[in-house]
């Protein structure tokens, strides 16, 4: 499978402390606009962060 390939390929070329920082970012906003809705528990964005 590529996904197995893809987690070296990325520390190799030092691409992942960039793209986790990023992924942790769309996490913070996806957290801060989930504030304001009702009926979160369907949210996935709101289950990866728990």
């Amino acid at each position: 499978s590529r996904m197995v390939e893809l987690v070296p390929l990325l520390l190799e070329s030092g691409s992942a402390d960039s793209l986790i920082e990023d992924y942790a970012a769309c996490l913070e906003v996806r957290s801060e606009e989930t504030q304001a809705l009702d009926n979160i528990s369907d949210d996935s964005g709101v289950l990866i962060l728990q």
